[in-house]
């Protein structure tokens, strides 16, 4: 069964209906089952890894911060204000 789909933008677009009907049609016989490629599980690894990471040096700030160790660098701080704003600048104009 296939017919017309009408997007966000207004366009028509084709859908297939791709229910099973009991016989085995390829490599995901149960409805829903979904194979990750490496490349997915080696992303989301990496993701969750990163986020891991993140929210370690949030809590390790927040505990410096509460204790009253935290330092701030200022000139780290207005060069990376400085940087952004030139990049921002740059990629505005073409640059």
């Amino acid at each position: 069964m296939t017919g017309p789909e009408i997007t966000k933008s207004g366009q028509s677009t084709q859908y297939k209906d791709i229910s099973r009907t009991g016989s085995s049609q390829g490599p995901y016989d149960a409805p829903g089952q979904v194979e990750l490629s490496s490349l997915a599980a080696k992303l989301s690894g990496a993701l969750s890894a990163s986020e891991a990471q993140r929210a370690g040096r949030v809590q390790q700030l927040t505990n410096e911060m509460d204790a009253g160790r935290y330092a701030v660098d200022s000139r780290a701080v207005s060069h990376a204000i400085v940087g952004e704003a030139l990049a921002n600048h740059a990629s505005q104009n073409g640059g």
